[in-house]
């Protein structure tokens, strides 16, 4: 099933997670190890995650799909996106994968 949405002309696939640290490296090792994906298809880690990215784009609102302004329902989005590794803020899949529980 996951080979069908590889686009035949590219075998190049990014993968993120917040940090790139923990899911993100967990899910391109299960691909890269994935029989469904062709061989040649390279699998690669978005270094720094979506923290990363946002850092360096958080000005440039064309990079970020579905991502509106400074509205009402955006409070709190960069606490998000900001929370450090340990956190209230980190994502509960992301500490099950780090710490095993």
């Amino acid at each position: 099933m996951i080979a069908q949405y590889i686009p035949k002309e590219k075998n190049l696939v990014i993968v993120h997670c917040m940090r790139s640290q923990t899911r993100g490296p967990y899910v391109a090792q299960l691909l890269a190890e994935s029989k469904a994906l062709p061989r040649e298809t390279e699998v690669r880690i978005l270094k720094g995650g979506f923290q990363g990215w946002w850092r360096m784009y958080k000005g440039r609102k064309e990079l970020f799909e579905n991502l509106e302004g400074e509205g009402e329902n955006d409070e709190g989005w960069e606490d998000v996106v900001n929370a450090e590794e340990g956190s209230k803020g980190e994502a509960e899949d992301s500490r099950v994968l780090r710490v095993g529980k």
